[in-house]
């Protein structure tokens, strides 16, 4: 009997798992009072690495939204390449989602007069 095609994209996912914020790290987050309360709590996990790097070329919320950008990005890397031949379009199209949205935000920003950095938050 010949074993799953999707074992292995399986135990990528499932590698994945312990890097996810648990529920308790989003309530902490959640209750965060301010930027720094929010970075000390992610320092420790996945996204620490990250802000640091990005903290060494932005300040306040940049630090934050480009540190989770990377996190994501690395992760959809890893998903498309460990989906099936007939998973990788899926995947694709959700990620297609996400540049449509970000063009509709850039798009809406431009035609009210304001800063494209007001869509960055």
């Amino acid at each position: 009997m010949a074993g799953s095609p999707y074992a292995s994209a399986l135990g990528r996912f499932k590698a994945l798992q312990p890097t996810l914020l648990t529920k308790d790290a989003v309530s902490a987050l959640a209750r965060a009072k301010d930027l720094s309360d929010i970075l000390k709590l992610l320092e420790p996990t996945v996204y620490g690495p990250e802000l640091v790097r990005a903290g060494a070329t932005y300040r306040g919320t940049a630090v934050l939204e480009v540190a989770i950008n990377h996190v994501f990005v690395r992760r959809q890397r890893l998903l498309i390449e460990a989906a099936s031949f007939a998973g990788k379009p899926v995947m694709r199209a959700y990620l297609r989602r996400w540049d449509i949205e970000n063009i509709g935000l850039i798009l809406s920003a431009k035609a009210e007069g304001r800063p494209v950095s007001e869509t960055e938050s």
